[in-house]
């Protein structure tokens, strides 16, 4: 018990973060079986918004807090034109973003202060993440992110044991405990953490910080969620959700491996010079080719036991090989990016953001006239992810010089 104990005292910010992407994908999946198509693919949006909103909602400005922010004993040393600059982009935020999500996406009938409750959490979750990590209170920090998809986790499985349930019954479930998670992480801010004034730094300073991590982020949201927008206005709703249920199934899952393969080699790359990428990489595509093969026999498994709503594998097949071989080039870029992030500047890692913009920008323009069903539109996403992972394969050839891998085995 006492191992186990220490176990989980060493490894429990994996815990929480293994918690809260479990939690969203019980919950994905339960509700496939209890909602109708259209009630699913409305889910799908929200879900997929509340994911935009964790990544975007504070326009990267939560990095910049992180990026020039100190702790000090029991205090945060910042500036106090950050943290206003923050509390005003976070109000402003919430309400336009709430605002056109609702206006022009979201078809559900409920009032417009739900989804500007939901968006308020979000956005301050990522805030609370960051300043408790500063703080090292890394579990307290993984709890900040994460308590809502863990919430959402309970009331899905919550309703396998109620009747009658749709899709604004569950919103108007969540309305509540979101209420209460969100005074919770207020008060946590208020009173555990004790800001201190005294950074100074000028608004220049700032503004240049804020545009390298918003060209980060934006990149990123385009190539993690513009897919599922451009289905629900270009397709439909109930196109959305079965899209959304197949990529739960089969990219999600290789996702918890990148942030965790990320992370890890983030620390190795920072802390070594011996790169051993040949070999890494060798592993890293064996794992996931075994990975993406082990998921897909577990389906059809699944299939024959009905235990799970069914995946039509025959009309689907080309569409999860794209999805596998997407969730295996983010693999490969999990690595390329931790290096990068270990071993490069600021500089570089703008450069590829902007090439990466740039690439996605003429890859969508010439794309455009033929994404008129799912299976391109996973396809031109599949493009996106090996284009970045290439730009970045290419700055750090030229940045470390690792022609042939030299320097690695």
């Amino acid at each position: 018990m006492h191992r186990i104990k220490k176990l989980y005292n060493k490894h429990n910010s994996i815990v929480l973060i293994s918690l809260g992407a479990l939690s969203l994908f019980i919950s994905n999946i339960l509700l496939k079986d209890i909602l109708n198509k259209t009630e699913y693919g409305e889910y799908s949006l929200l879900i997929t918004y509340l994911q935009l909103i964790a990544s975007f909602g504070l326009l990267g400005m939560e990095h910049v807090f992180t990026r020039v922010s100190k702790a000090d004993k029991d205090k945060i040393i910042t500036s106090k034109k950050l943290f206003i600059t923050i509390l005003i982009i976070w109000q402003l935020c919430t309400l336009l973003f709430s605002f056109v999500f609702k206006k022009f996406f979201f078809e559900t009938d409920i009032p417009y202060y739900y989804i500007l409750l939901f968006t308020l959490l979000v956005s301050l979750s990522t805030f609370g993440y960051n300043v408790f990590r500063i703080k090292s209170s890394f579990s307290l920090s993984q709890l900040m992110l994460n308590f809502w998809k863990i919430t959402l986790g309970i009331l899905a499985v919550s309703i396998l044991f109620m009747k009658n349930i749709d899709l604004k019954d569950i919103i108007s479930f969540l309305f509540y405990p979101f209420c209460f998670i969100l005074i919770i992480q207020l008060f946590l801010i208020i009173k555990r953490v004790h800001f201190k004034f005294e950074l100074s730094i000028s608004y220049s300073k700032i503004l240049l910080f804020a545009v390298h991590f918003f060209i980060t982020i934006l990149t990123l949201s385009i190539i993690n969620y513009g897919d599922r927008f451009f289905i629900k206005t270009n397709i439909g709703t109930e196109q959305l959700g079965e899209y959304f249920y197949l990529a739960t199934i089969f990219i999600f899952p290789f996702s918890l491996f990148q942030t965790y393969i990320g992370f890890k080699q983030l620390v190795y790359f920072k802390d070594n010079d011996n790169l051993y990428l040949r070999s890494k990489l060798l592993k890293l595509n064996i794992l996931g080719v075994a990975f993406g093969l082990f998921i897909f026999i577990s389906t059809m498994v699944i299939n024959s036991l009905e235990i799970l709503p069914k995946i039509n594998i025959d009309d689907n097949l080309w569409l999860i090989i794209v999805f596998l071989l997407t969730g295996l080039v983010k693999l490969n870029y999990s690595l390329f990016s931790a290096l990068l992030g270990a071993k490069t500047n600021v500089k570089t890692i703008k450069r590829t953001n902007i090439q990466s913009l740039l690439v996605i920008f003429i890859v969508f323009i010439l794309f455009y006239n033929y994404l008129n069903n799912v299976l391109l539109i996973s396809f031109t996403v599949l493009i996106f992810w090996i284009s970045r992972t290439l730009i970045y394969i290419i700055n750090l050839h030229k940045l470390l010089n690792f022609n042939g891998y030299n320097h690695t085995k």
